[in-house]
């Protein structure tokens, strides 16, 4: 699968890609979302992975871009330390398909990624 990751901390960035990368997965990371905006204006990916709070923009508002302006409903996964229920909200309001709060567990992503993967693609495994 190949997977957008927004991310502004190098270390989560580093361990997410990597992870998924030995999983044989296509990873493409952004450091800004102005810069992930740009590159899924014109390419696709099968997953996004968001951070919520970034330098430039919000996730939140780069979910609400690819919903509303793109009408992209590729699945996304807000990876976030937000844990206000509002903020949940929010992101569920704004397109998300699944919500969840740093620090993470890599096996509790798996889990997520293959439940998800379930729901969109009935039969297709999308987590290592």
């Amino acid at each position: 699968m190949r997977f957008a990751i927004l991310e502004d901390d190098p270390a989560q960035m580093e361990v997410l890609t990597g992870w998924l990368r030995e999983a044989g997965h296509d990873v493409h990371g952004f450091g800004l979302a102005r810069e992930l905006m740009r590159v899924a204006s014109r390419e696709s990916f099968d997953l996004f992975l968001v951070d919520w709070v970034l330098p430039d923009l919000t996730g939140e508002q780069v979910l609400r871009w690819l919903r509303v302006e793109r009408g992209n409903d590729t699945p996304a996964i807000f990876i976030t330390s937000r844990d206000a229920e509002e903020d949940i909200a929010n992101a569920f309001s704004a397109g998300a398909d699944d919500y969840l709060v740093k620090p993470f567990d890599l096996d509790e992503l798996e889990a997520r990624l293959r439940a998800l993967a379930r729901r969109v693609a009935p039969g297709q495994d999308a987590a290592p």
